[in-house]
């Protein structure tokens, strides 16, 4: 089918050129017989007309480069001879040999050099006046046929990343710093390395970033648990890393201060803090009433019924033996107070003031028995079924599974976690709501 498809485009090309050179039209004819011969190589008249027709093409292409380059026509004999030489290539390629003056060559690197250092020139002088559009037009005709040409690529890029900068800088005076980064992103695609714009990059960066500075009570018994809370916000923050930043290495973020003072009353304070720093705004947190307690375990004396089967004479009946088993129950705490402040850094207003009661905590409610036992759980009631109306008689199941539940405590070191927990989706909370833009 590619075959049949191929070979049709070549009959129809072949035909067309066929026409074409009757009523007159060699070069055009020309390239029809070449379009033919390439979609069907074996096409032996194709290739015949080719030749024939093809080298009147590029003695007429010949003709017309000696007169424009005697002419000094330089752009247009370049133009022409770039033109024959490519149809000749292509000829040559279906091993077709299509001849003009070899001496042409030469020629054509004069009439090349000429043209190149015309538009070169030109480039200079529009980067000179600062025409950054006419640059950019001249150095693509240069670039057309010499895209390394002496300082070309040098030109290229100042071109188009001068008149980007001008207005980075321009913007960053008038604090547009959005658009500034916009500019900056378009001026990177060209060039990560033109002036000073990778460190104008970072100046804009940070002051897009929303930051803040975290103060915190110290007090030396709960210290592991606000900088462990710290080290959180940290990694939190670093999710966010594009729109906000968190500044922990001050020597302001830990001043011995209650969450009472929380710079608030000190305006002289705040603004000194605000002017070192740059800070937007102050996260102050302070942990307080912090506890450890553990409950029980206290065990509960109660009765349940075993049943067994007995023999009586010489049938069995079925008792319910009584035997001791303990309800245990157990708990363990831990808990914080974990009180915190969001101030506006450049107005000294307090935007949030919160307590949050963080608290991780389990409790263990177990039975068992007070000697081993060795019949099915099936076979034991929390009731009498033999005294117990059948309307009281509950099922059985829940208080048998209760004989299988934990019986050891979450250790502080998890309850602790889920008290931390609380404390940080309190910082979240604040982050998303208040801080970050």
């Amino acid at each position: 089918m590619f075959l049949f498809i191929s070979c049709t485009g070549s009959r129809k090309f072949f035909k067309a050129a066929e026409k074409l050179e009757k009523q007159g039209f060699v070069d055009q004819a020309a390239g029809y017989y070449l379009e033919s011969a390439q979609r069907n190589t074996n096409n032996v008249k194709a290739k015949l007309k080719l030749s024939e027709v093809g080298q009147k093409y590029v003695s007429n292409l010949s003709s017309q480069f000696f007169r424009e380059y005697h002419s000094q026509q330089f752009e247009k004999s370049v133009e022409i001879f770039n033109i024959l030489k490519k149809f000749a290539d292509d000829a040559n390629k279906l091993s077709l040999t299509l001849a003009y003056p070899k001496s042409y060559l030469d020629d054509y690197s004069v009439a090349l050099e000429f043209y190149l250092n015309k538009y070169y020139k030109q480039t200079l002088e529009n980067i000179e006046q600062e025409k950054w559009e006419l640059a950019l037009q001249t150095i693509s005709k240069v670039t057309m046929y010499n895209s390394h040409y002496k300082d070309v690529e040098m030109l290229e890029v100042t071109a188009k990343c001068e008149p980007l900068y001008r207005k980075i800088v321009s913007l960053m005076d008038s604090k547009n710093y959005v658009l500034a980064n916009q500019n900056l992103k378009a001026l990177f695609l060209v060039s990560e390395s033109y002036k000073d714009a990778k460190e104008l990059s970072e100046i804009v960066d940070k002051l897009l970033k929303t930051s803040f500075l975290v103060f915190h009570h110290e007090n030396k018994s709960d210290k592991h648990i606000a900088d462990n809370l710290v080290s959180e916000f940290i990694d939190i923050t670093h999710q966010y890393s594009n729109q906000v930043t968190l500044i922990n290495q001050a020597p302001f973020s830990s001043m011995g201060v209650s969450i009472e003072f929380s710079c608030v009353g000190d305006l002289d304070l705040t603004k000194a803090i605000h002017k070192a720093t740059g800070t937007d705004f102050f996260y102050v947190f302070e942990i307080a009433n912090k506890k450890e307690i553990t409950y029980g375990p206290t065990k509960t004396k109660m009765v349940a019924y075993e049943k067994t089967r007995i023999k009586k004479d010489t049938i069995f009946v079925i008792e319910y033996k009584p035997i001791d088993y303990f309800e245990v129950k157990a708990e363990r705490v831990y808990a914080y107070d974990f009180k915190y402040q969001l101030i506006d850094a450049f107005t000294n207003q307090i935007l949030i003031s919160k307590t949050e009661n963080c608290i991780g905590s389990d409790k263990l409610l177990y039975h068992e028995f007070a000697k081993p036992i060795l019949n099915s759980m099936d076979n034991f009631f929390p009731y009498n079924p033999a005294s117990t109306p059948i309307v009281n008689q509950i099922n059985p199941n829940p208080w048998r599974s209760e004989f299988k539940n934990v019986r050891d405590l979450k250790s502080i070191t998890l309850l602790k976690q889920d008290a931390d927990e609380k404390a940080l989706r309190s910082f979240k909370y604040t982050l998303s709501n208040f801080i970050i833009k």
